[in-house]
């Protein structure tokens, strides 16, 4: 199955050079592999529902509702991903 970038509005980058982007209309977060430009879905979910909260025990990324990416940042071994109405979700790296 094809998947299509709906809206990436944000990137970063960890220490490998792997890249993360925010596709914010997909309502997930993707990464592209260094050196095998293999690009998957590390977090979030389609149908993600806006005013929605989180589970703060939530162990599986693919179950989060991250349905309004801003931006993103790595650092030290973790991902950060703020959400327009107020949300912050970290990901460590071994979790992605």
């Amino acid at each position: 199955m094809q998947e299509y970038f709906g809206g990436p509005w944000s990137l970063s980058l960890d220490e490998a050079g792997n890249i993360f982007i925010g596709d914010t209309q997909n309502h997930v977060v993707r990464m592209v592999e260094r050196g095998t430009n293999i690009i998957s879905t590390i977090a979030g979910r389609t149908g993600a529902v806006p005013g929605l909260r989180n589970d703060p025990k939530e162990t599986d990324p693919l179950h989060l509702n991250l349905p309004r990416i801003c931006s993103m940042d790595y650092w030290d071994g973790q991902l950060f991903i703020p959400e327009w109405d107020g949300d912050l979700v970290v990901l460590r790296k071994d979790k992605i």
